[in-house]
Parts: C-alpha cells; sequence; structure tokens
C-alpha cells in the first residue's frame, strides 16, 4: 500500500500480484479544516493484526498527532482514527516512526519549540517524555533555529537535526535521554535537511542530506563522517534522502532544484547519476528559475517514490514493469507544455556530466 498526504487527505494505492498490479484506491480527508490543519508528517506502524488493513501516524501543522487505520484492499477505503496523542498546539515539523523488533511502535516528533516528543504509539494514554533542544540566541532580524527531521535509528538512539547541527540522543528505559552527541558535519556552517536510514540496514549508521548538496553517513558510535556522496556538477541542497535498490546498497538524494533526483552506489561513491522527476501537466508550467524541489522520497527494492510541488512520482528499475503496471493519468489537450511522464528520462552520469535521454 503506498500513502500519499496532500493537505488534509490520504491518497492510497494499492499493489498486488507482486507489486506489479497498481491501483489508485481513492482518497479520504480526515478533517474539514484549513491549511492550518495540513498533514506534514506520515509514519508507517508495525501490524498488530494483520490482514486489518494498514496503521498510520499523521502529524498535523496545529500541533495534533493522530494513529490512522486505513482499511484493507479488499474493502472500501476508509480512514479511521484510533488514537490521539497529547502535543501541545505547535507546528510539527517532522515525525519518525521505527520498525525495529526492538523499539517496535515508538514515534518521534519535533515542533516548533524546538521540542521534542517521543511516543508508544500502542499505548495513547502514555504521556511522551519530551525534551528541549539548545540553540543558538537568535539573531535580530534573522529566523529562529528550527528542528529539521528526525530519525529513529536501529541503535538504541535518535537523530534529530537542528539549523547547524546534527545530533543524536540516546533511548533510555525511562524515555528519551537528554544529553546529546553531536555527530561530524561540513567544516563550513550548513544546515541539515534530511535523515534516513543507511543501505543495508547497518545498525550504528544513519544518513543525512545537508544543505551544501552532500550526503554523508556518520558512525552513531563515533560520530565521524564514513562516507560523503554528491553530484559535482550541482550546486543545489539535498532536501530529502533514502537507501535501498535491488542490491540493497545503493543511496538516492532528492535535491532543492529542477526535480533532481541523484542515485549513488555505497561502493562506487563516485560513479553516481542523475534523472529528473517529472513535472505535470495540470498544474502551472516548471518555473524558469529552476525551483522545482523533490520534498520526499521512499525507496523499496527496485523503486524510487517521490513527490515534488506538482505532482507524486515512481522510478521503477524492476525487471517486470510495464506500460501498464502503474494507473494511467490523463492528459489535457490544452497542456502548456511537455510534461515529460512515461518511460523516458533525462539522466546523465556525474563523471562526464553529459544529459542522456534514456528509455525503460
Amino acid at each position: 500500500m503506498l500513502v500519499i498526504a496532500v493537505a488534509n487527505a490520504l491518497h492510497v494505492y494499492s499493489f498486488s500480484n507482486g507489486g506489479t498490479d497498481v491501483r489508485w484506491r481513492g482518497h479520504v480527508a480526515l478533517h474539514g479544516g484549513g491549511v492550518h490543519d495540513d498533514i506534514t508528517g506520515l509514519g508507517v506502524l508495525n501490524q498488530v493484526n494483520p490482514g486489518r488493513g494498514e496503521c498510520v501516524i499523521v502529524s498535523l501543522a496545529n500541533g495534533k498527532l493522530l494513529r490512522v487505520r486505513l482499511s484493507a484492499n479488499d474493502e472500501p477505503l476508509q480512514a479511521t482514527i484510533t488514537a490521539h496523542y497529547a502535543h501541545p498546539a505547535a507546528h510539527i515539523t517532522s515525525l519518525s516512526t521505527s520498525r525495529w523488533e526492538s523499539k517496535a511502535g515508538l514515534a518521534l516528533t519535533t515542533a516548533i519549540g524546538p521540542l521534542v516528543s517521543l511516543y508508544n504509539t500502542r499505548s495513547p494514554w502514555i504521556e511522551p517524555t519530551r525534551i528541549e533542544i539548545p540553540t543558538s540566541t537568535p539573531v535580530p532580524g534573522k529566523k529562529r533555529a528550527r528542528l529539521w527531521c528526525s530519525l529513529i535509528a536501529q541503535s538504541d538512539s535518535v537523530a534529530i537535526t537542528g539549523s547547524t547541527q546534527l545530533s543524536s540522543y540516546p533511548i533510555l528505559h525511562t524515555g528519551l535521554g537528554t544529553q546529546g552527541t553531536a555527530l561530524r558535519g561540513p567544516a563550513k556552517p550548513s544546515t541539515c535537511y534530511a535523515l534516513a536510514h543507511p543501505p543495508g540496514g547497518a545498525r550504528d549508521l544513519i544518513l543525512s542530506g545537508w544543505h551544501d548538496g552532500v550526503v554523508r553517513m556518520h558512525d552513531l558510535r563515533t560520530g565521524a563522517v564514513e562516507l560523503a556522496m554528491y553530484d559535482p556538477w550541482s550546486d543545489s541542497a539535498v532536501y530529502c534522502v533514502g537507501a535501498g535498490g535491488g542490491s540493497g546498497a545503493h543511496v538516492v538524494a532528492g535535491y532543492s532544484n529542477h526535480g533532481m533526483v541523484a542515485i549513488f552506489d555505497v561502493r562506487w561513491p563516485t560513479d553516481g547519476y542523475t534523472i529528473y522527476s517529472p513535472a505535470s501537466s495540470l498544474s502551472p508550467p516548471r518555473p524558469r528559475n529552476g525551483l522545482t524541489q523533490v520534498s520526499s522520497l521512499h525507496v523499496e527494492g527496485a523503486r524510487i517514490f517521490g513527490t515534488n510541488p506538482h505532482l507524486p512520482f515512481v522510478v521503477d528499475f524492476g525487471p517486470d514493469v510495464t506500460r501498464n503496471t502503474y494507473p494511467s493519468v490523463k492528459e489535457r489537450s490544452e497542456r502548456m507544455s511537455r510534461d515529460g511522464r512515461g518511460f523516458y528520462y533525462a539522466s546523465y552520469t556525474h563523471p562526464s556530466g553529459h544529459p542522456e535521454l534514456v528509455e525503460r
């Protein structure tokens, strides 16, 4: 099941026949509120009762945190709110959930404040543990430092990014520890916008994406940067990052400009290549300044799912994909520009820097 949040609604796709048959089930609104009630984060939970649909955690801009159960694929689409979690009325900036057996059911949020909360989603009546992350004193005329993203690592720790620092905090039996450890980053001050688990699911490693355009792999035991990956032809910031691939050795980064998606292999980190996400003919043409960011990514097997301001998209490297695998999208005859969707995409290898049209 693929779930995409758009404003205050969840759009749901089902997968069958080994993932080669994809169908759009529809969309369901969680409430009738305005822009301040938009969804800001989605997290998947382990199935407590398999066969009864999918459970997701949803965070809203108004500070609400909900557990929602989506009906099974063979039933009419329905979203049922099964739990409300205590949270201050502060904008939730990030949401992370854990599917590791040792920490199943945990959820982590960051909010304007800067406030961090760790939840046991299986016990909504239990108050979360909360800590305030120290930030630098705001400079007059400049925006306050904020927390951009968070991640529950496989080891007993969480990673949290601020405006200029990436830190890890321990998960204790009593909840979230208050003593953080700074992880090394770039030599010059930069902001970390994205966090993800590494390829292969290594216990003590995490991935981070930075404003300087570099994806870094950190060792939580030492705080050191073990690997750095970047596109030498781009000066765009990394807004999202993921890992996986058919061989389980790939890192994928979404950039702030031109809808760029870079694909790296950790075995040969300097030989990456970049592709471009599609634009939509149903929305205004892509701006000439190129500011079309890839805002989220999820890698599962040979598929890369992502979103940009125009539409969600998927890049599928699977051997069984056909033109009929995914739901068709109706085109408008009065569209203003070619949208680029389909089996064609432009790519270039980082060493050469020369674009090449690829057909899948």
